[in-house]
């Protein structure tokens, strides 16, 4: 792996050359490296999303079934319009 530092002025913004870099300046991540952190955080997100989605459709299902309004069955249609519209937006 190269060695990654961010430099005194920030253009270029890495440089391996340690004379260049910030003092004390850690090695950076190679490209690859944030790469796979940066997915990873990703795929956190989307799981979380999938679990509330799920969890918000079964709530308006719920709602639905105890509350016998035209206006409550509307108003749940829309929102699970939108949050499905959400859900695909997010994928």
């Amino acid at each position: 792996m190269d060695t990654r530092l961010l430099t005194r002025t920030s253009v270029p913004p890495y440089t391996p050359h340690h004379h260049q870099a910030l003092p004390g300046e850690p090695q950076a991540l190679d490209a690859d490296q944030l790469d796979a952190i940066v997915r990873a955080a990703g795929d956190r997100q989307l799981r979380a999303w999938h679990t509330t989605h799920r969890r918000m459709l079964t709530e308006l299902e719920h709602l639905r079934a105890h509350v016998h309004s035209p206006h409550v069955t509307r108003a749940a249609r829309a929102l699970e319009r939108e949050l499905n519209a959400l859900d695909q937006k997010l994928r």
